[in-house]
């Protein structure tokens, strides 16, 4: 039986974004799958390692006037292993938009996993010039924020700060729910950056509510799922806790069953991840079909042609 394309321009209310999440995840499983065991998953587990060895070696000394003399380089030795896990996030979101976008080009949906990593190769460059781009901004942005706390409480300003750390919070899920898709923006309409962020609010506005249920969703979704290799981790810390009440002597130290459970708990984040970056997906390109009629543009461009525009459907 002949596989028909997967209908990615197509406008999608809630159960339709989040039945075709797990549509897409399932049935380009063996595909992505493939680069997440032999690209993405060594970078978690090479993260987790190294911040594990931050926490064993802060841990391991008795000494605390040692452990303040050794802080320095542990905080930097786990900074290092939080901006690798980062690092594999950010090639996690570069694999899924480089395997949507090699569905979109492909003649009858099928891909496999070495038209991921073409893709992956050919829009490293861009992808690392965004976040270098948004790196840059948020630095500015959060010196600018810290003069502004700074100046409040060196005045005493309660409850301006209160009401400031409000807005920030609702400015910052107002601005995060658009710019979740800025990435795919920026990768598959080639747009340089303003204008990129520009088109992530064109593409929200009016669906914006829509937009951030799915994404939380699809959040749980792969939350609950990825729950699942945290079970070690937290039995573990369970099982210190509970030895530690007993001998009235705290237990910080990790030793090889810690690094193991943590390491294994990289992979219930790297779950977490991939239904996101699905789910956001499959809704950037419910959103274009929907302010764009990307489809009906197809159809009458195909009409008086050979093409048989029911090929586009799933």
């Amino acid at each position: 039986m002949e596989q028909q394309k997967f209908q990615l321009f197509k406008v999608r209310h809630f159960t339709d974004a989040i039945n075709d999440t797990l549509a897409f995840a399932k049935d380009y499983v063996r595909q992505y799958g493939y680069v997440l065991l032999v690209l993405v998953a060594p970078i978690y587990l090479i993260g987790s390692f190294v911040y594990s060895s931050a926490m064993t070696s802060f841990a391991m000394s008795t000494n605390f006037m040692r452990n303040l003399s050794h802080m320095g380089a542990t905080s930097g030795l786990g900074v290092a292993g939080i901006m690798i896990i980062a690092l594999g996030a950010l090639v996690m979101h570069l694999l899924f938009i480089s395997a949507f976008m090699a569905v979109e080009r492909s003649e009858d949906g099928r891909i496999d996993h070495t038209d991921i990593l073409r893709g992956m190769r050919e829009n490293a460059g861009r992808m690392i010039t965004l976040y270098l781009q948004i790196f840059l901004i948020s630095l500015l942005l959060v010196g600018v924020f810290a003069l502004f706390v700074f100046a409040l409480v060196s005045i005493h300003a309660t409850a301006l700060l209160v009401l400031g750390g409000l807005v920030f919070f609702v400015g910052v899920v107002y601005v995060a729910v658009p710019l979740s898709f800025i990435t795919i923006v920026y990768i598959r309409e080639e747009l340089p950056l303003g204008a990129a962020v520009s088109r992530c609010f064109y593409l929200v506005r009016h669906n914006f509510w829509w937009t951030l249920l799915i994404l939380f969703v699809a959040g749980l979704i792969g939350g609950f799922a990825g729950a699942l290799f945290q079970v070690p981790a937290m039995a573990l810390n369970f099982m210190k806790t509970f030895t530690s009440v007993r001998s009235g002597r705290l237990d910080f130290e990790v030793g090889t069953a810690d690094r193991v459970a943590m390491g294994l708990s990289q992979f219930g984040s790297i779950v977490t991840t991939t239904v996101t970056a699905i789910a956001t997906c499959i809704q950037y390109y419910s959103l274009v079909e929907k302010k764009d009629g990307t489809t009906l543009l197809q159809e009458i461009e195909n009409i008086g042609t050979d093409k048989d525009s029911n090929d586009f459907y799933r």
